[in-house]
């Protein structure tokens, strides 16, 4: 049963943090597109793939924008993880230990 709710926390955990890093990743992409118009396709493929910062169009300053978008996104994601961790300590020294006690002496009859 532990591991069942520990495969169903760790499942929610990443489907919660990625959906945090792609919803950062695609604000900020889409603010590189305003602002740079012309890249716009190139920009959009960004967020499937790094493949086209490597294509001859992609310029240096556009190139360190993507790269800062990734950067926000991915320090999003996880300072939102060092405060979910934090709260899930503080909230666990609440519970009380009971020893789990397997002898057969101790097991009613």
């Amino acid at each position: 049963m532990v591991s069942l709710f520990r495969i169903i926390g760790g499942a929610l955990g990443i489907m919660i943090f990625s959906s945090i890093y792609n919803n950062i990743l695609i604000k900020e992409v889409s603010a590189i597109i305003i602002e740079y118009p012309k890249y716009s396709g190139l920009v959009q493929g960004v967020r499937d793939s790094l493949q086209p910062l490597a294509s001859e169009l992609a310029t240096d300053n556009m190139i360190g924008l993507v790269l800062s978008a990734y950067r926000k996104s991915f320090k999003s994601a996880f300072s939102s993880l060092v405060v979910s961790s934090a709260l899930a300590f503080v909230v666990s020294l609440g519970i009380k230990h009971y020893p789990l006690d397997k002898s057969e002496e101790k097991l009613p009859k």
